[in-house]
């Protein structure tokens, strides 16, 4: 079960992540900023003096890029180490057959 774990992880897709992070967290972002548009792009497009939508742009699209920034980076050093687990868990693996296989020759011949 565990092996199972990390196989999935380590064949995780981190881009695909990250872009789905990006598109659909953009249009989340968008949304939820619409509904809260009183504080949080409308008072900065008065205080900048330009266009609330350009602001409610720029805002959904910073923190969309920002989230999935940090995920990409969280999850990237994840993938790493469950394929370096991998790699180990492999190795150990052929050892343990060749193991096997000696054992086997051994009876074999003795």
């Amino acid at each position: 079960e565990e092996r199972g774990k990390i196989e999935n992880r380590a064949r995780k897709n981190v881009g695909s992540d990250v872009f789905l992070i990006l598109t659909a967290g953009f249009a989340f972002c968008m949304v939820v900023l619409f509904w809260y548009g009183d504080v949080t792009f409308l008072p900065m497009a008065a205080y900048l003096e330009v266009r609330p939508t350009l602001v409610w742009i720029i805002q959904a699209f910073t923190i969309s890029v920002v989230v999935a920034s940090v995920y990409g980076w969280q999850t990237s050093r994840r993938v790493m180490l469950a394929r370096k687990k991998m790699v180990i868990v492999h190795e150990f693996e052929e050892a343990q057959k060749r193991a096997e296989i000696d054992a086997k020759l051994k009876s074999l011949k003795g």
